[in-house]
């Protein structure tokens, strides 16, 4: 639990780095899920840490960790692409400026003799 920040902050910047991210998009990277991985590995890492040595027998228990933790990679892989997708989608909202057209008075057409 102590070194989470450091290697979610590594994961997901690494991440956003080799995706071609600047510096400030790698922060925002990290600012956007790095808390939400550190609260879910509160919820998970206690549970199996308990789980595996209540139930698992020694020597299983790297096996059952390392499942354990595939699934945990797939999730903080998911965590990240759905960071990238929210970050492109303010990016094309940035960039699509809706111009709203100026009211015209309609003129009242010229009677003409």
């Amino acid at each position: 639990m102590c070194f989470t920040p450091i290697f979610n902050s590594y994961f997901f910047g690494m991440q956003a780095f080799l995706a071609g991210d600047n510096f400030d998009q790698i922060i925002e990277r990290i600012r956007r899920t790095v808390p939400v991985s550190i609260v879910n590995s509160w919820k998970l890492w206690p549970a199996v840490t308990a789980f595996s040595f209540s139930f698992i027998p020694m020597e299983y228990r790297s096996v059952f960790s390392g499942v354990i933790a595939v699934g945990w990679q797939t999730y903080l892989s998911f965590l990240n692409r759905q960071a990238e997708a929210i970050e492109e989608a303010e990016m094309v909202r940035e960039r699509t400026h809706v111009v709203q057209p100026i009211a015209t008075r309609e003129r009242p057409a010229k009677m003409e003799a």
